[in-house]
């Protein structure tokens, strides 16, 4: 559903429609609350620090929305849901698609929903590549933070070892898993990254190096 939402009771999901981006999105991004915080600080940093004043293109309701509610500052209250932001990176201003939100999906049907949404959509607006950003959890992590990437093809794991970031393997949980598997049967390239943590939360170090080697491979990726 494209517009105002219902606020029925009805689980299917809604898209709310707000804006359309100014340019074809190359690339799109998705950062939700884990371990550590550590994906979404990173999709945070890609917001705040856009090259053009990031424009909310999006919202994702989803059922599980409904049963949530949140109040910011200035006592405004609403329903959770997943914000769709267009951004342009610093630097190289590669026109990317950000999905943010306050908490993950609550089962993994929810996911699968969210995760069809996103591709969907980033895939009508243009992007041919999708990334999902999460933890690495380790027990001692030193001053520069590792990065580590589970690739969906090739072309995304010889773009990372050229910016040295390792790639691994093994099973990645929640959205960020779901979105990055299913993206290659929408025939879009990308993959899981992930930066090494304790556990803290939030820990800035670890999306820091996140974000800045994200936006290296992106880079290397779109500019080479």
């Amino acid at each position: 559903m494209v517009g105002q939402p219902s606020w029925g009771l009805s689980s299917a999901p809604e898209i709310i429609t707000l804006n359309e981006p100014p340019r074809e999105a190359t690339a799109a991004i998705s950062g939700l609350p884990g371990l550590g915080a550590v994906g979404a600080g990173a999709a945070s940093l890609f917001v705040e620090k856009s090259a053009v004043k990031p424009l909310i293109l999006r919202h994702f309701l989803m059922g599980h929305s409904l049963r949530t509610l949140l109040v910011n500052d200035q006592g405004v209250a609403d329903p959770t849901s997943y914000t769709l932001f267009y951004t342009e990176t610093e630097g190289s201003k590669i026109p990317t698609l950000i999905l943010v939100g306050a908490f993950q999906p609550t089962s993994t049907l929810g996911q699968h929903k969210l995760a069809d949404l996103f591709l969907r959509t980033a895939k009508e607006l243009g992007s041919t590549a999708v990334f999902t950003l999460g933890g690495y959890h380790t027990k001692s992590v030193g001053k520069h933070r590792r990065v580590f990437i589970l690739p969906n093809g090739f072309q995304t794991y010889r773009a990372a070892l050229d910016v040295k970031i390792q790639v691994t393997s093994g099973q990645v949980t929640g959205a960020a898993g779901v979105i990055a598997g299913l993206a290659k049967y929408h025939s879009m390239k990308g993959g899981c990254l992930l930066a090494e943590t304790e556990g803290a939360t939030p820990d800035r170090a670890a999306s820091e190096s996140l974000y800045k080697k994200t936006l290296e491979l992106l880079d290397r990726m779109f500019h080479n």
